[in-house]
């Protein structure tokens, strides 16, 4: 069994700390994160490093869940609350780390890609430090049980950690599906870590009635198979026809950008060529192109052409000439091999310095990227700190 979950007398604590950012599901906040060592006995606590005002400490504990509705939010005695911890908490538990203190300084933990995966991946590479405190556990020495309508819940004594989990929903993508496993950290990180959270469209507007998923999008992905025909035909230099779409629609958040009624929808259809076969134009064809992604998306949204008010579409020449991103490609340089992570955007010019003397890189071409992390710019600037005490 690996060193994780159930395994080992002793408690353990993060042994450096992961730091990360995101945005949360329900509240649209994005919020930074920091996972830090804790001392034995310590438990899992959240620290509300934007509050000030009050007690902003909120530990884990089954008193302290306040609210289940389609994620677990925590609070203290000061109301001070911390929501959608579920994945981060599955993945601590699961690597076997008790004691750590997380800061967050919003309302809400980012729900990076749905799943538990990416803090899976996060506390891999900060590793574990053994503590002198012995590790404390919770025997069921009953059935316990909890029926709410048609969900039910249920504790049994076993000789181990076995889950048994079964959904069933009336649409034919989800339908019935269950998991019967007997788990330890191994199988957490094959089976169940990079489950992900989802979704029906029919019940988006309900749930941002309620204040949620205001921080979800929408993703159109094709098969894998497609994803294969796709890069073959793009190479080519030929429009492909079944576009992967990530989709935003930023005036459900901010209801300023639009007039009443109304919504802005932002969509970014990948991947198109740059260099069309056949002498073809983006000049000419673009209009064209732009119209057979809204008849894509209507497979989805029914009658959205029809919804339309205006809209303005940037191909990738489109992209080069007013925002000057080489080709259009909005990630500054191509995730090839050679020039991806700590090699953005070119092994020459990688690490934010470049061949020419006092000129760095601090933007989104550079590692680890882009979104409003600011994280380009704090590295660039730590090199050029580096680089100063050296001379």
């Amino acid at each position: 069994m690996a060193d994780g979950f159930q395994s080992g007398a002793f408690q353990h604590t993060v042994r450096s700390p992961v730091l990360f950012a995101g945005v949360g599901v329900h509240t649209g906040a994005y919020t930074r994160v920091a996972i830090r060592p804790a001392g034995p006995e310590t438990g899992i606590a959240f620290v509300r490093t934007d509050v000030t005002d009050r007690d902003n400490l909120v530990p884990v504990s089954p008193q302290s869940v306040c609210k289940t509705q389609l994620g677990t939010v925590i609070t203290n005695a000061a109301g001070v609350t911390v929501a959608t911890i579920e994945h981060l908490m599955a993945a601590l538990v699961m690597l076997g780390v008790d004691n750590a203190v997380v800061e967050v300084d919003g309302p809400e933990m980012p729900i990076m890609d749905g799943s538990a995966a990416d803090f899976v991946k996060l506390l891999e590479r900060a590793g574990k430090r053994t503590q002198g405190a012995a590790r404390r556990f919770i025997e069921i020495l009953e059935t316990v049980e909890v029926i709410d309508g048609d969900k039910r819940a249920t504790l049994k004594p076993a000789m181990r950690f076995e889950v048994a989990f079964e959904i069933q929903f009336p649409t034919a993508v989800i339908g019935r599906q269950s998991v019967d496993l007997p788990m330890d950290e191994m199988t957490f990180r094959r089976e169940l870590a990079d489950c992900r959270t989802f979704g029906f469209l029919h019940e988006v507007e309900a749930l941002r009635a309620m204040g949620l998923a205001r921080g979800g999008s929408i993703t159109i992905f094709p098969t894998r198979e497609q994803i294969e025909i796709n890069y073959r035909t793009a190479l080519a230099g030929r429009v492909i026809d079944e576009p992967y779409l990530d989709i935003r629609i930023p005036s459900a958040i901010d209801d300023s950008l639009a007039p009443p009624g109304h919504h802005v929808m932002s969509l970014i259809g990948k991947y198109y060529p740059y260099r069309l076969a056949d002498g073809q134009s983006w000049d000419v064809i673009g209009a064209s192109v732009a119209e057979r992604i809204v008849t894509t998306l209507e497979r989805y949204l029914p009658n959205l052409g029809s919804l339309v008010v205006a809209r303005q579409f940037l191909t990738p020449l489109d992209l080069e000439r007013v925002f000057g991103l080489t080709e259009g490609d909005i990630f500054h340089g191509r995730h090839d091999l050679d020039q991806i992570f700590g090699l953005r955007p070119h092994p020459q010019s990688a690490q934010y310095a470049t061949p020419i003397p006092g000129l760095y890189l601090c933007g989104s071409g550079a590692h680890p990227g882009g979104a409003v992390s600011g994280a380009p710019g704090r590295n660039a600037a730590t090199r050029v700190i580096k680089d100063a005490k050296r001379r």
